[in-house]
């Protein structure tokens, strides 16, 4: 159920307040009833309720979950399972891609120089390893939640030559 779905619809001079709630067959009427004696015996308010039909498009949702692997405009975390060091980034390519890169291509990778120089690392790798953290929708909000990430956690294998300060205020 939505959050707007039970709305405190009005109130009269009465003292008595309307409800909107969806309708749902016969269980409907039996939770008026049910709510309005236990309401009146315990508040001493009258109720009366609005029912409004619904669409099932607005429980459900038609969309598959997107696989981690195809996720793009992340942040992520590398742990590394032979000595528990750890690497935070961010890419907008296909996660799985950037995964690929930082174990095979990329030699200039801190995660790939961290396999170089520590073999039995590389020999404890899976590919769970990788989490993803957090996600955006823009390239500056992506670079936002890395900075976060890397500041609050302070990851070992974060090497960085130049890198930019920012302070936040709210």
């Amino acid at each position: 159920m939505a959050k707007a779905d039970i709305l405190l619809y009005r109130r009269d001079e009465n003292n008595t307040r309307y409800f909107k709630l969806p309708f749902i067959g016969q269980y409907s009427r039996i939770t008026e009833l049910k709510l309005r004696q236990v309401l009146f015996n315990v508040l001493n308010v009258n109720i009366k309720l609005v029912f409004t039909s619904f669409k099932i498009k607005n429980m459900f949702s038609f969309k598959d979950r997107t696989p981690d692997a195809l996720k793009s405009m992340v942040v992520y975390q590398f742990t590394c399972a032979g000595c528990n060091s750890y690497y935070i980034d961010e890419t907008s390519h296909h996660f799985s891609t950037r995964i690929k890169e930082h174990t095979v291509s990329d030699k200039n990778s801190h995660i790939f120089k961290h396999f170089s120089q520590f073999p039995s690392c590389r020999g404890m790798y899976t590919p769970s390893c990788f989490r993803i953290l957090d996600s955006a929708n823009s390239s500056f909000d992506l670079k936002l939640k890395k900075a976060f990430y890397i500041s609050k956690n302070k990851p070992d294998l974060n090497k960085q030559l130049h890198h930019f300060n920012t302070f936040l205020t709210l």
